[in-house]
């Protein structure tokens, strides 16, 4: 009988917060605010923005603001009690009340309106990100790489060889057929859409965006899949690890080759069995700023970052039976092998640590 007396006590509590919560909520919705959930962003003169899904709005309030935004930082989730929203870009709205329901980061808010923000003021040069230009391979071009490796155009972007794979199981579904129509002496006029220096049939890839990644299935029964590595701009690393390659879920193992051996194929790769280091890794990847490789910096002007910087690849088995290959460089820079042009600069500490394991 107790029991049953304590259980009727604890629902009817729980009925009255919810009825408190109801009456609340209409009494707001009666008195014409809105209520809002999304990310905050603070920006470099010290204004609050909530990123609500794609749209950036910015906060205003009478209240003192350090109390009123009390710690909230950057990609924190907040719920927002607000007046109606002015529709400008960035849209603008006066707040009674902002709570944190969650923390959060950075890598949080979409990379897009960061960048949208970076190029109106609103945030600093250094949140426009890194662009790697749509470029038009030419096999006449004597620093071309294509002499080595196919490519072919779609959307009008190119998408280079990356890796080969026996499973046709990523194959998704059948976009068109690369004809391999470009040679050296091919003209601008030829480089239209599905025309490359490889032929086969194109299909997107089970589990990638076909922004990203396509492949191509080929007549030995094989498939070669193509990175998208031009007409992109990205922040952080997240953009990439996390967004296109999906790594942290992914991976299953992960194994690593010096320089030397790499180079000079000497030797199968060494298993790396060290997950908190992984982990690590993978984490301050993330978080980590992308930068153009070209501006690594190096001892020798007449000397290439792969012979100066270059110490170890990684290699990270996916689920999939794809691989994500990693190429660092000391001084604490990590390039996906698939999208050269750019690479990040990781935590000293974790990249030191993680070598430094490398080298036993």
């Amino acid at each position: 009988m107790k029991k049953k007396k304590i259980l009727i006590i604890i629902i009817s509590v729980f009925a009255a917060v919810l009825i408190l919560i109801a009456s609340a909520f209409a009494f707001i919705i009666h008195k014409g605010y809105g209520i809002t959930a999304g990310r905050a962003l603070i920006t470099d003169n010290d204004t609050y923005m909530l990123i609500d899904e794609s749209s950036p709005i910015v906060i205003s309030t009478k209240k003192d603001k350090n109390e009123f935004f009390k710690d909230i930082e950057t990609g924190d989730r907040i719920l927002v009690i607000h007046d109606g929203i002015e529709e400008t870009y960035p849209a603008q709205t006066g707040a009674y009340l902002c709570i944190k329901l969650e923390d959060g980061s950075v890598s949080d808010i979409n990379s897009e309106i960061l960048i949208q923000l970076a190029e109106m003021g609103w945030l600093s040069d250094e949140y426009s990100g890194v662009t790697i230009d749509k470029m038009l391979i030419s096999v006449s071009d004597s620093n071309a790489v294509v002499d080595m490796i196919g490519f072919f155009i779609y959307n009008g972007r190119s998408y280079v060889s990356y890796e080969s794979l026996d499973d046709d199981s990523l194959k998704g579904d059948y976009i068109g057929r690369a004809t391999g129509s470009i040679d050296e002496w091919s003209s601008p006029d030829d480089y239209i859409e599905f025309s490359g220096s490889t032929s086969g049939d194109i299909y997107t890839v089970n589990g990638y965006g076909e922004d990203f990644m396509l492949c191509i299935d080929n007549k030995d029964g094989t498939v070669t899949t193509y990175i998208n590595n031009n007409d992109i701009t990205m922040i952080y690393g997240y953009e990439l690890f996390r967004d296109r390659l999906k790594l942290a879920e992914n991976y299953t193992s992960v194994a690593y080759q010096t320089r030397g051996d790499w180079y000079y194929s000497t030797g199968e790769p060494t298993e790396f069995d060290n997950s908190q280091a992984v982990d690590e890794f993978i984490d301050t990847l993330y978080s980590s700023r992308f930068m153009y490789t070209a501006d690594i910096p190096l001892d020798s002007e007449n000397s290439s970052v792969y012979d100066e910087k270059e110490i170890y690849h990684l290699f990270f088995k996916m689920n999939n039976g794809t691989t994500v290959h990693l190429r660092l460089f000391s001084g604490g820079y990590v390039m996906f092998a698939g999208i050269s042009d750019v690479c990040v600069k990781v935590d000293k500490t974790v990249f030191e640590n993680l070598t430094e394991l490398l080298s036993y």
